[in-house]
């Protein structure tokens, strides 16, 4: 039985990136807990975790999965690392040194009431231009491009392999400018999914599509070289984050609310288009997709929701990208 030194337990693809960029020594040496959306990553001594169907049996499953942690560290109680609110996490949280790994903007967010409780002794962050910037000691803030520069050949080589996309298949997009990033609209009940197509189609209409680079989110299920056959997409687990450091070229990223874009461009090179489709505000509270509810566009307007922590980067996009400039 192999010998673990750390816990790693998270369903981010963005926080297991973070953990493997920070500590490619530990790898080996981890346990990795991870839910659906990480499936896809080819990580060492992994345990599949994913929430049951009826809550109701998710006491038995905490339990299950506590008891199988037990026994694959032997009674040990080494150092958790990953996301604070999965349904496992609470038992790692309550009985493991634990310390929060970042799953982007609003994960930040509750990170000053974590260390205001003295809950944890270190939460590991990225900045966010003219946003949250908690000034704690206690806080690491993790400096992307400045890790993977301390990486060597091989570990870097190794890394983007275990996102199954391998630098030969990067090779291809050296010529690309715009990166999209999409989001889950219709899966997480924003809009449906033949309106969230039409919201991509109008986005890329304003680009050049030989210029464009899709990144789909890693819990979406639109297909979207079949939408857009004539642009390449990449693996949905591939982080913008690793996928920029590989495709150093991209000049331009274009997303309806992506906070992670700022984290791989300055702001003034981020085109966010939440605020351009102003019709969306009129969805109707009980308007429905099939059996599941979808809600008002109110509830995802990024500038409404975050101007409290004075996020000034984001911006309805100018005209330096579009085709009809």
């Amino acid at each position: 039985m192999a010998t673990f030194e750390q816990i790693f337990i998270a369903n981010s693809v963005y926080a297991e990136f973070l953990y493997l960029l920070r500590f490619p020594d530990k790898v080996n040496k981890t346990l990795f807990l991870i839910g659906p959306s990480c499936v896809g990553i080819d990580v060492p001594n992994r345990v599949p975790i994913i929430g049951p169907k009826d809550m109701r049996n998710l006491p038995v499953l905490q339990e299950n999965l506590a008891q199988q942690a037990y026994l694959l560290l032997q009674g040990r109680k080494v150092p958790c690392y990953g996301n604070v609110e999965t349904i496992y996490s609470p038992f790692f949280v309550r009985n493991f040194p634990f310390y929060p790994v970042t799953d982007g903007l609003w994960d930040i967010q509750k990170f000053p009431a974590y260390l205001k409780e003295n809950r944890f002794s270190k939460c590991y962050a990225v900045r966010y231009p003219g946003g949250l910037d908690i000034q704690d000691d206690r806080m690491e803030y993790m400096d992307i491009p400045a890790l993977w520069k301390g990486l060597s050949k091989t570990e870097r080589k190794t890394l983007v392999g275990r996102f199954g996309i391998s630098p030969d298949e990067f090779a291809g997009l050296k010529k690309k400018k715009i990166l999209l990033v999409t989001q889950p609209l219709s899966e997480d009940s924003i809009v449906s999914e033949e309106e969230k197509i039409r919201l991509y189609r109008s986005i890329v209409s304003r680009y050049f599509l030989s210029d464009i680079v899709i990144k789909p989110h890693p819990r979406e299920r639109t297909n979207w070289a079949e939408i857009f056959p004539t642009i390449p997409v990449v693996p949905r687990i591939v982080p913008a984050e690793l996928l920029s450091l590989m495709t150093p070229q991209i000049e331009r990223i274009a997303t309806f609310f992506s906070t992670s874009a700022c984290t791989v461009l300055p702001p003034e090179r981020v085109d966010f288009y939440a605020k351009d489709f102003t019709k969306l505000r009129m969805m109707d509270e009980g308007r429905h997709d099939g059996d599941k509810p979808l809600k008002p566009a109110a509830s995802f307007d990024v500038e409404e929701s975050l101007k409290e922590n004075n996020f000034n980067w984001l911006r309805v996009p100018d005209n330096s990208f579009y085709k009809d400039k």
